[in-house]
């Protein structure tokens, strides 16, 4: 059981890209543990699929949209995100799930696999964006 749950933790790397004033871990928090998760897609085309779980700890609702992100799988090429903008609202305190699908990868890995991806969060400064990375150790099926 215990190597089973292995797969399912990302390894998180943060870097937020908002204004300078901004230094500050952001209010929208793309989660490092387990309720990140990555699976490879094994019927029809080759791809793989990403449930992002985000957090917000700020004191109002925000709303994160997922806008871009590149998969690359131990041993492949790079795939990129479905087309698409994903999102979801979180109130105060809250978690919530995107779910980003890859177009067609060329393989399927089950190695390691890393992420980037780059998410946007609306406040009453503006739109602010942030990198956020990650990787697991192994991807299995979906």
């Amino acid at each position: 059981m215990a190597r089973g749950a292995a797969w399912a933790t990302p390894t998180l790397v943060l870097a937020a890209t908002a204004k300078p004033a901004a230094a500050s871990t952001p209010p929208v928090v793309f989660n490092s543990d387990n309720s990140s998760v990555v699976c490879k897609v094994t019927k029809g085309e080759k791809k793989y699929r990403f449930t992002l779980s985000f957090t917000n700890t700020g004191t109002v609702a925000y709303t994160v949209c997922v806008g871009g992100a590149t998969a690359t799988p131990n041993g492949c090429p790079a795939v990129s995100a479905a087309p698409g903008t994903y999102c979801c609202t979180i109130a105060p305190g809250k978690t919530c799930k995107i779910t980003v699908t890859t177009v067609k990868a060329t393989c399927a890995a089950q190695g390691a696999m890393y992420l980037a991806l780059t998410y946007t969060y609306t406040d009453a400064t503006g739109t602010h964006t942030v990198s956020a990375a990650a990787s697991w150790p192994a991807v299995n099926p979906c």
